[in-house]
Order: C-alpha cells, then structure tokens, then sequence
C-alpha cells in the first residue's frame, strides 16, 4: 500500500488488517507529485520484489489554486497524470513477470466533461485556473494513458474505474 499521509496511510492498513484478519500489509510512503520521488520508489521496490500482480492507482488531488512543485509542475497534473503515469510505466517490467497482471485506474466521472487538451496539460494557458476542470483534465489524461498502455502492453489486464 503506497500512501502519501504517513498517519492517514497507518489507519488505512490497521483497517484493512483488522477488517481482513491479514497482517501481511505493507505501507509504503510516496508523493506521487515528485517525480524523482516516484522513480526511486519504483527502483527500490523493484529490487525487493520479483513480480506484482496488481497494481491499482487510486492516488489523487484537487487543488483549487494553481500550484507548483519545485520542479515547477503543477501539483494537480504531477500527482493525478505525471505520478500515476510514472510509476505504472516504472512497474512494468515487475507486472509483465506476473502470471495474470492487473492495472487498475480509478478515475472520474468528471472526466466526462473535458475533452483532452494535449496542448496545455499543465493549465498555463488558461485565463482563469479552475481547479475542478484541471482534476477532470487530469482524470481524462489518465484514461487516455491507460488505454495508450493497454495498446502496448497487451500482456496486461487493464481496467479504468470511474467514480461518480
């Protein structure tokens, strides 16, 4: 389990062995909205694992305001785009050693309201920033990767989930 909020992230895995009965769980912390963070994550994880069956992304924000990371990216688009897309991509070779992987996105129905813009994917074009369409932006993106993936890599199971 891979969270960013160390203490939101140990509730989560105390519910999850309390309500399973298994106390195999393993909390792993990660800011999907750092780059350089997600690619040490996926090396050091792929030295101590032989395979991953499933991978499923559901990490995301929705920051109003247009905000950048110190990579000058922003945060919305580094967390919910950039991050989910570097880590999948930084996994593969640990999915592709799986007997039956699984990708699974989980995006929004918000997603619906956006058409994708390749032309500004990070808002810096646009007059007023909304931080509601840059998540919906973001979540369209996303299924757009994963069916971009799915293309390339049909050895993979791959699901988007959209939430309403």
């Amino acid at each position: 389990m891979v969270c960013r909020n160390p203490n939101t992230g140990e509730e989560a895995k105390q519910e999850m062995v309390e309500t399973s009965g298994n106390d195999n769980i393993h909390l792993h912390i990660l800011d999907l909205s750092k780059p350089t963070d997600v690619i040490k994550f996926a090396e050091k994880f792929s030295e101590e694992n032989s395979k991953l069956d499933v991978l499923v992304n559901n990490a995301g924000c929705m920051v109003n305001t247009r905000e950048t990371n110190k990579e000058g990216l922003d945060m919305n688009f580094a967390t919910n785009t950039l991050g989910t897309y570097l880590l999948t991509t930084s996994l593969l070779p640990l999915l592709e050693k799986s007997d039956q992987p699984r990708v699974v996105t989980v995006s929004s129905g918000g997603m619906l309201v956006q058409k994708l813009d390749v032309e500004d994917l990070q808002f810096e074009k646009l007059a007023k920033y909304d931080g509601t369409m840059a998540y919906a932006q973001n979540k369209r993106q996303q299924v757009e990767l994963t069916e971009s993936l799915a293309g390339k890599h049909p050895s993979i199971h791959w699901s988007v989930c959209l939430l309403y």
